[in-house]
């Protein structure tokens, strides 16, 4: 982690004009193009959501983006799109806030701070359990730290190397602390 890719907050006014989203697709090998998608208004228990940064992995998502991942793997996570054996919207760690709710949403309210798994995309609609809250003072720039460090921890906990500390990784983690370990 480490590297972003940030979107700039659209103004107020332009929210209800949005139909269209820039995505970042791995066309093949060491190919990376923006593509327009349409977004459409949320549907029961959705949220849209403005993206405001994006975490670049420099371990998994280079592997995806040298085309180094077995093309018959199977996608992990329900927001991926295409396929390892080319094209594919990949990416799964997006800071943003809500523009708008579906019916049905209890969890989520309009300009609520989020963080969600989801590929490199401008704005996108998730279902409100795929949108996890931050604290609304929390630095989108400062999850990046976070983020990086959560995933490091995992990776401890995976390998059996937080078995001596396993509180300390969830304290540290907090509200995704609950979901990890």
């Amino acid at each position: 982690m480490g590297s972003w890719l940030e979107s700039q907050p659209l103004p107020a006014d332009q929210i209800d004009r949005l139909d269209v989203a820039r995505a970042v697709w791995f066309r093949g090998p060491r190919e990376v193009e923006l593509r327009d998608e349409e977004i459409r208004s949320p549907n029961p228990g959705e949220v849209r959501v403005r993206a405001l940064r994006s975490a670049i992995s420099h371990g998994t998502e280079m592997l995806v983006y040298r085309g180094e991942v077995d093309p018959a793997m199977s996608l992990d996570l329900p927001t991926l799109r295409g396929s390892f054996a080319f094209p594919i919207k990949y990416g799964y760690a997006a800071v943003g806030r809500v523009e708008r709710i579906g019916r049905e949403v209890v969890r989520l309210k309009e300009g609520d701070l989020v963080f969600a798994r989801h590929p490199h995309q401008s704005c996108f609609l998730v279902h409100q359990e795929g949108a996890e809250p931050l604290p609304p003072a929390l630095d989108p720039v400062l999850f990046d730290e976070l983020h990086e460090g959560l995933v490091c921890l995992s990776g401890c906990a995976r390998d059996g190397l937080a078995v001596h500390y396993p509180n300390a990784a969830a304290r540290l983690a907090g509200v995704f602390g609950r979901d990890h370990f």
